[in-house]
Parts: C-alpha cells; sequence; structure tokens
C-alpha cells in the first residue's frame, strides 16, 4: 500500500488561534485553548491518518519578541527548528494584523529554503474587514493563502484536501490509531492547566505548573492526585478562592474533561503547594 506522510507546523503569533486549529484538524481536543496568550508552552504533536494519508501536525509555541526571558528564547527556539523540520508549514495570522505578525514575516524573510507555505486568515467568520496583505507577505514565497475559520470550521475541510494534494509519498511515522505523541501524564496536566487558564485567565501567572503525585487504580476507580506549583502566596489564595470554590470548579471540570480523553471513569485530588 502507498502510504503518504508530512510533518506540518503551525506558526503565528501568540493566542492567533493555533491550538483551536490543530484541534479541528485532528478531530481531538489535544492542545490548550484560552484566552490568555502563549499557552502552549511545548511543541506538540497531533495526529491525524485518513485511510493512506497521515499527518503530523506540530503546534509551535508562539514566535514573538520577548526575548529578554529565557523561557521566550527557548519557545522561538522551538518553533523556529519545527518550521526548518516540516515539510509543510501552516502560517495563521488574523485580519487584524499587528506587531508580531510582522515579526514572524521578518523571520520567514531570512529563510530562503522555506517549506511549502500556506497562509491561513484565522477568525475569517468575524465581521471585521480582510486585512491588506502586500506589505505583510512581500518577498516571503507564499504557496497560498485561504480565509478559515478554526473555531467554526470554516473551510477546514478545504484545507485539509489541500494537504492531502501536496502531502509527499512516505511511510507512516505513526501508528494509524495513535492521534498524539505525548504521554497520558502529559496530557491530564495539560487539562488541568487548561482549566486553571480558563477559570483564571489574565489572574493567573505563567508560573503555575501542575504535578501528578500519584495515579493509580482503586476498587471506586483511578485516583488521580495532582497540584498545582506556585511561587506566590497571594497566587495560591487566587486558585483556591473563597472557600476552596475556585479549585473546586477548576477539579470538577479538569475530571470531566480527563474522563472524555481517557475514556475512563476517574477521581481527581487537586489542590495547590507554594514553593
Amino acid at each position: 500500500m502507498t502510504q503518504f506522510c508530512a510533518k506540518i507546523a503551525i506558526i503565528g503569533q501568540p493566542n492567533v488561534g493555533k491550538s483551536t486549529l490543530l484541534n479541528a484538524l485532528t478531530g481531538s481536543h489535544l492542545a490548550i485553548t484560552s484566552p490568555k496568550a502563549q499557552t502552549t508552552e511545548t511543541t506538540l504533536l497531533g495526529i491525524m491518518t485518513d485511510q493512506d494519508y497521515q499527518f503530523v501536525f506540530i503546534d509551535t509555541p508562539g514566535i514573538h519578541t520577548r526575548m529578554h526571558q529565557s523561557k521566550n528564547k527557548d519557545m522561538n527556539r522551538q518553533a523556529q527548528r519545527s518550521i526548518l523540520d516540516a515539510d509543510i508549514v501552516l502560517w495563521l495570522i488574523t485580519p487584524q494584523i499587528g506587531r508580531l505578525d510582522k515579526h514572524v514575516a521578518e523571520w520567514l524573510r531570512k529563510h530562503d529554503s522555506l517549506p511549502p507555505l500556506l497562509l491561513l486568515i484565522n477568525k475569517s467568520d468575524l465581521p471585521i474587514a480582510q486585512p491588506n496583505l502586500t506589505s505583510l507577505i512581500d518577498n516571503i514565497p507564499i504557496t497560498m493563502s485561504m480565509p478559515i475559520s478554526a473555531k467554526t470550521g470554516l473551510h477546514v475541510d478545504q484545507l485539509k484536501a489541500w494537504l492531502m494534494m501536496h502531502c509527499p509519498q512516505a511511510p507512516f511515522l505513526y501508528e494509524p490509531h495513535q492521534t498524539s505523541d505525548q504521554s497520558e501524564s502529559f496530557q491530564i496536566t495539560e487539562i488541568i492547566r487548561e482549566q486553571l487558564l480558563l477559570k483564571l485567565n489574565q489572574e493567573l501567572p505563567y508560573q503555575c505548573d501542575v504535578v501528578i503525585e500519584s495515579d493509580q487504580a482503586t476498587p471506586k476507580g483511578r485516583l488521580i492526585n495532582a497540584f498545582i506549583q506556585v511561587k506566590d502566596s497571594n497566587h495560591k489564595k487566587i486558585i483556591i478562592g473563597h472557600q476552596g470554590q475556585t479549585i473546586k470548579a477548576i477539579s470538577q471540570e479538569a475530571r470531566k474533561q480527563i474522563q472524555i480523553r481517557l475514556n475512563t471513569s476517574l477521581h481527581l485530588m487537586l489542590y495547590v503547594k507554594q514553593l
């Protein structure tokens, strides 16, 4: 059987909708989505296999300019490695072009040997005037541009069809049933982190980490003990909330999402630890 397989990097400024697009393309909830910018901290792989075709999506941390932070420098290096290692690059922007879009464009101009580059104008379902792209894409070898909505699914099927047409002949990199290369533990911590971001948004510091302390089978089902690690006592109070209501809500919704993802019943015990 002839197989076709492509590594596809999804790039763009922080909070432009890369994680939402990854989830839409794979049909699975693999990457964190939230109103808070820069929520993808590691390069995530989403895998979609459709008969003879396999797409390995690389959801990069957003390329941005706050390079004085060592964490941001590392995120930028991850994103740039993903671009140069890909077979196809999806560059995601919105109709409201900003300074960080121009920064991504500057980076692309510096590299002559880019893979095929598809420009996607996300959030095209909103009543916003379409942008003038002339200055943004000048001297960048754009293969094609396409308006989409990662949130509503507008033109996502057309995007998949385009990817199939341009997918190189190559053996599959993963088993057909796989949807991600991430471990189960990583997926659990990401789901918890997503609920933190959704519930607290700008109140939540980026320094929050989620750690699984134990994961064991019990007669009543799977029991997961996890803690949210913070550096500041004020952040601890915010996450716990009045009479523990905030962390209770986070834990309840995270448990529901973990059960859906892992297709198993479980109990989640979540608490906050200050360093």
